[in-house]
């Protein structure tokens, strides 16, 4: 299966999730952060297998949201880092 970016979104309503927690569910998977709450991933998996793996440090109230990204169709106002990570993998 061909790697695909994917926005991954947590609403936190229960306890505090440290960062490194969420992030290491990514797997192999490369990241960006751009929000205290939100990350780009390019991987191969499913999003419910990373909702899956997330879930497991969450609490039951909080909101988990995995979507495919069409990265080719974009605007926003990132970091250049972010643009640059982006970009590389296009």
């Amino acid at each position: 299966m061909m790697a695909k970016f994917m926005q991954v979104a947590i609403g936190y309503a229960g306890k505090s999730v440290a960062v490194t927690d969420i992030q290491k569910t990514f797997g192999s998977a490369g990241w960006a952060r751009y929000a205290p709450n939100c990350w780009i991933i390019y991987t191969n998996e499913q999003p419910s297998a990373i909702a899956e793996r997330i879930r497991a440090f969450c609490d039951q109230k909080d909101s988990i949201f995995v979507c495919e990204l069409d990265i080719y169709n974009n605007f926003g106002y990132l970091q250049k880092e972010i643009w640059d990570w982006i970009n590389e993998r296009k």
